[in-house]
């Protein structure tokens, strides 16, 4: 994928999961990984880590010889997907521990794996103002750049008749 990518002249935005949604069933799991015997998933339980290094340490260390920093054409590394479990309470800003551990577990992972270029991630709805080092600078698991997320919600391309996941699309 990425030699043929570097060859038509395209740089390439890595989204490995673990969990990438992909609007499919389990968010693009694999279905073993839901049945209860991996613990709970998306946080920092160690039967979830366990089961989910093996594919993202090796997803790591293969992108790691594509990045823009070894003359490849990866820009950056999208280390979760639509996880806005930051806070337990975001005005407040009291963290989630397990989910800032399991965010910071995915990073040290991409990290020692060879994954040097920005690592990002996008907050479901720009709603949750989850793992931006703007937002929270020092909190556990905040990537380099934190995105978001806005789409239009409808059945028609007259964008005159969508909602956007945040009221009225733009």
């Amino acid at each position: 994928m990425f030699e043929i990518a570097q060859r038509v002249g395209l740089y390439v935005i890595t989204r490995p999961g673990p969990y990438v949604n992909a609007e499919a069933n389990a968010g693009g799991f694999p279905l073993w990984l839901t049945t209860g015997a991996y613990g709970s998933l998306r946080n920092n339980d160690s039967r979830y880590l366990d089961a989910l290094d093996p594919y993202f340490s090796k997803f790591s260390s293969l992108t790691s010889e594509h990045q823009v920093t070894k003359g490849g054409n990866a820009l950056v590394y999208q280390i979760e997907n639509e996880y806005g479990e930051q806070w337990k309470d975001r005005a407040k800003k009291i963290p989630n521990a397990s989910a800032g551990q399991y965010m910071a577990a995915l990073e040290d992972s991409a990290r020692a794996n060879g994954i040097d270029t920005p690592l990002i991630h996008n907050d479901p709805n720009m709603n949750t103002r989850s793992w931006s080092k703007d937002y929270a600078p020092g909190a556990v698991g905040n990537v380099d750049v934190a995105g978001l997320d806005s789409y239009p919600s409808c059945w028609s391309c007259n964008l005159d008749e969508c909602t956007g996941t945040n009221g009225k699309y733009v």
